[in-house]
């Protein structure tokens, strides 16, 4: 009775070492999937990474701790049931342990997998900025900010001069990389608050948070300058086409001896290659509208509609250019902009 009630002890201990180390497989998991800072883990309280790290120091404490208890027990009799309660306590604990390191590296993925599911859903997959979906809803919580707080903002409406005749000549593949480039030129041009959405088609709108109508037009139109100076796509070189001349060869010494060498022979030069693409350059029209402050609450709908009767003035007078709405936005007075190049 004695001997079964000993291996028993020392099997649940085991046991639970075992359950011990299988818990770091997921707390190393989630400490890989964590982005390292820079600072130090004592000095960062809320550095999620450092914690798991000093949770997994713990669980290696525990092991450690569960193999002394066997070694110090290797000779102690077991004669009471009482004995086993501290075995069973081991193993309950570490099957806590196990279960909740689990169970966190399954919600970490699982929340990854939700937050990827909604970025894509919020993301256009061609251009690789905010869509329709997403710009519905930060459009209406600017307006309702400005509303309550009295916050200014800003957008402007961006369109392609053109762009059909470029899907029209080089195809909509060639098209789809002109929207590609156009999208991370415009992200990488506008201020890190700003906010860049499809809006559909060759269409683009950008939401200027916390700002006035009259620098909007400013960023605007340097944005303007550096999609037109952008190269979008570069040029296409066709297959090789070797050409053929002919030239008259002297006779050497070494073919002196051959009075057939002293003929004309065919040189061929380093083949050249056609050029099927040129570089391609867009230019695009801006209209820039701003929110108004007035007795009737301005909407998110009327925006939108300003900017688009601006970019519609824009194309009309030329394009490439930008064009601000008429009106009192953000009680400027009376703002109508137009820069040309």
């Amino acid at each position: 009775m004695q001997n079964n009630t000993l291996w028993i002890e020392y099997g649940l201990t085991t046991v639970a070492i075992i359950l011990l180390v299988k818990a770091l497989i997921p707390v190393r998991e989630i400490i890989q999937q964590l982005q390292p800072l820079n600072t130090s883990c004592w000095a960062s309280a809320g550095n999620a990474r450092c914690r798991w790290k000093i949770l997994s120091a713990f669980i290696f404490l525990f092991i450690i701790g569960y193999l002394l208890f066997i070694v110090m027990h290797a000779s102690h009799h077991v004669n009471t049931i009482g004995d086993m309660v501290i075995p069973w306590i081991l193993f309950g604990g570490a099957i806590f342990v196990f279960m909740v390191c689990s169970l966190s590296v399954k919600t970490a993925n699982d929340l990854r997998k939700i937050y990827i599911l909604e970025q894509e859903s919020l993301t256009d997959p061609l251009m690789g900025i905010y869509n329709r979906r997403y710009l519905d809803r930060r459009l209406s919580e600017e307006t309702q900010r400005a509303i309550r707080y009295e916050v200014p903002f800003s957008i402007f409406l961006l369109d392609i001069d053109h762009f059909k005749q470029v899907n029209d000549t080089y195809g909509h593949q060639i098209g789809d990389q002109v929207l590609k480039k156009l999208g991370i030129v415009i992200v990488n041009a506008v201020r890190e608050p700003d906010i860049v959405v499809r809006y559909g088609g060759e269409e683009i709108l950008v939401i200027l948070p916390s700002t006035k109508i009259t620098p909007t037009i400013d960023i605007a139109e340097r944005l303007r300058q550096i999609i037109a100076e952008t190269m979008m796509v570069g040029p296409e070189l066709g297959t090789e086409q070797p050409q053929a001349i002919n030239a008259q060869v002297s006779p050497t010494p070494e073919t002196a001896t051959d009075s057939r060498q002293g003929r004309a022979a065919h040189l061929q030069p380093a083949p050249k290659k056609e050029e099927e693409r040129p570089a391609i350059y867009i230019t695009v029209s801006i209209g820039v509208a701003g929110y108004r402050f007035s007795d009737i609450p301005d909407s998110a709908e009327m925006i939108i509609k300003r900017a688009d009767q601006a970019l519609y003035q824009a194309k009309e007078q030329g394009r490439n250019r930008v064009i601000s709405s008429n009106g009192n936005d953000d009680q400027a007075g009376v703002v109508s902009n137009e820069k040309t190049t």
